[in-house]
């Protein structure tokens, strides 16, 4: 994913598989971060600078954050029904105070675990806006406002304004504004009408469902807190292994 910023941009390459995440430098010589997905929803990142765990509510949204002691960092994060962060003052979301309040939950600069985070789904800010990063088509489909950040993705990939946009479908620029941002729905229909006119498609495709991290729960339902916890060091012992294995590798 590369994402530029004030002039900045920053590539990570990210890997995933069977509730484990990696990331990578822009030259994938150098793990940055791995994250593990526990049962229950609880994620933990494993960064140079130590670890952070992220706790979920109910739907799967990452709303308090500790270090590796257990203690407390930040505060309590809260979205909207589309993803995107509240401010916990004034309630108000789409602005500078509110993007900020995002979990620090990852070494990928403006990314977090927040929204949907129990699923290592993350999201991105910049200034105002929040989004999702396109290459979560992959898990399934269009989610609760993906569409709108489809159509907000692919007007910038091919240079278009929100007047242009609104010219070719017919409408005014204030309805796609609020079709981008998410306070208006879009169906499925409408985001391939609205990628055609601007000479693009969307490819979607069934794939076979993926339910190990399923399973994995079901297995430590069984444990006892000590059995999972013993298992966890062993994992990060594990994973150590391989990274300096990859450092080594890498320096031949």
């Amino acid at each position: 994913m590369s994402t530029t910023i004030a002039g900045t941009t920053t590539v990570v390459n990210y890997g995933y598989g069977a509730g484990i995440q990696f990331t990578l430098n822009a030259t994938k010589t150098a793990l940055n971060e791995t994250t593990l997905s526990l049962p229950g929803g609880v994620t933990v990142s494993i960064q140079a600078s130590g670890q952070v765990w992220s706790y979920p509510d109910l739907h799967g949204d990452a709303t308090v954050t500790a270090d590796g002691t257990g203690a407390g960092v930040g505060s309590i994060a809260i979205y909207d029904p589309f993803g995107q962060p509240i401010n916990l003052t004034t309630g108000r979301i789409g602005t500078l105070s509110a993007n900020a309040q995002t979990l620090a939950n990852t070494s990928t600069p403006t990314a977090t675990f927040g929204w949907e985070g129990s699923h290592l789904k993350p999201s991105q800010t910049s200034g105002d806006i929040a989004t999702r990063p396109q290459y979560h088509i992959c898990y399934g489909g269009l989610m609760k406002g993906m569409g709108n950040d489809l159509i907000r993705e692919a007007r910038r990939r091919v240079g278009w304004t929100q007047v242009r946009l609104a010219r070719a479908a017919g409408t005014g620029q204030p309805a796609i504004a609020r079709l981008e941002s998410g306070r208006t729905a879009v169906s499925f229909d409408d985001v391939i009408r609205l990628l055609r006119l601007m000479g693009l498609d969307l490819d979607l495709m069934l794939v076979e469902r993926d339910d190990s991290d399923w399973r994995q729960a079901e297995r430590h339902l069984s444990r006892t807190p000590q059995q999972r916890h013993d298992e966890l060091i062993e994992t990060v012992a594990r994973l150590g292994e391989l990274r300096r294995d990859y450092e080594r590798s890498a320096a031949r």
